[in-house]
């Protein structure tokens, strides 16, 4: 007996598809400590990224908005947007950058145009902080 499956693009929220075929490109992953000196402008990069600390303390300012990064909350930065980092005291920082080739600014900035909380969509909080 043959069995076939059907796949169905993910749609992203009712926005344009995202495909069903996810490949990313890890470019870092580390952990390290952070403080005052943790000062980072980024503008227009095509890298996500994703953090999670382990203490408060950092908090990243994204297109006009302020993001508290709480400890133990994971979050997600799309690319393409513009941010700036800062941090009060040390905190233990858990980081990755990854790219999604196949996937257009027009498309990320569509689907994701802001920071995500991964921690609340996990929670059942809302999906964007």
């Amino acid at each position: 007996m043959t069995r076939s499956v059907v796949s169905e693009p993910i749609t992203g929220w009712g926005r344009p598809s995202l495909g069903d075929d996810l490949r990313l490109r890890l470019v870092y992953f580390g952990a390290t400590r952070i403080d005052e000196r943790w000062v980072c402008r980024f503008v227009s990069e095509p890298i996500w990224r994703l953090y999670r600390n382990s203490a408060d303390g950092a908090t990243v300012h994204c297109d006009g908005r302020r993001y508290e990064l709480r400890a133990g909350r994971v979050w997600l930065l799309p690319p393409w947007l513009t941010c700036r980092t800062a941090c009060s005291g040390t905190v233990g920082h858990v980081n990755a950058h990854f790219e999604v080739p196949q996937w257009s600014r027009e498309l990320v900035r569509a689907t994701f145009p802001a920071p995500i909380d991964c921690s609340a969509a996990v929670d059942g909080d809302a999906l964007h902080a």
